[in-house]
């Protein structure tokens, strides 16, 4: 049954699909291509309830993630204010014992996860952490060479941003 349901889910078109492909269709016209996949879906009930199946989970999982971004957030939070404020021990024991509830990516908690199961989370925050460097220093290379009161575009080619894109690369 599982196979099937996989199987079904891939030959569905996907809305972001649907989307993607009806940009493509018209030049990148928003309005013609909301239009079209929106009276595509009405005529199609089958790939409606699909596509709103589809919606639903996403929106599913973007809530549980951002649940746990804010368990995380408020664990990190709460300690750093304990650390700042000198707080009693009894406090910080508290606060420290938190940091045990710490959720790792698939939700388990940071006092019930195995060795290997931190490590994947390691690379994770190393994989993002290296990843959002790259483009701040990227960035700050574009910002040093565009005048205030101009746009990238106005004074950089493609080519010279791919340039800086590969240079912040490698650097430290």
């Amino acid at each position: 049954m599982k196979v099937e349901a996989l199987q079904e889910r891939v030959e569905t078109p996907s809305l972001a699909n649907l989307v993607r492909e009806a940009l493509e269709e018209l030049d990148g016209k928003r309005d013609k291509a909301v239009d079209r996949v929106f009276y595509k879906l009405k005529a199609d009930q089958k790939l409606l309830r699909s596509v709103v199946t589809e919606a639903v989970m996403f929106a599913i999982a973007q809530s549980a993630q951002k649940g746990v971004l804010q368990q995380r957030h408020n664990i990190l939070r709460r300690h750093e204010a304990a650390q700042s404020r000198g707080s009693v021990v009894a406090l910080a024991e508290g606060i420290s014992n938190a940091l045990l509830d710490f959720p790792l990516a698939g939700g388990t908690k940071l006092r019930d996860a195995k060795r290997g199961e931190v490590m994947e989370q390691v690379e994770i925050y190393e994989t993002s952490a290296k990843s959002m460097s790259h483009k701040a220093r990227w960035l700050r290379l574009i910002a040093q060479a565009v005048p205030d009161n101009k746009t990238v575009g106005s004074v950089m080619q493609e080519k010279r941003v791919q340039e800086l894109f590969e240079e912040s690369k490698n650097a430290d």
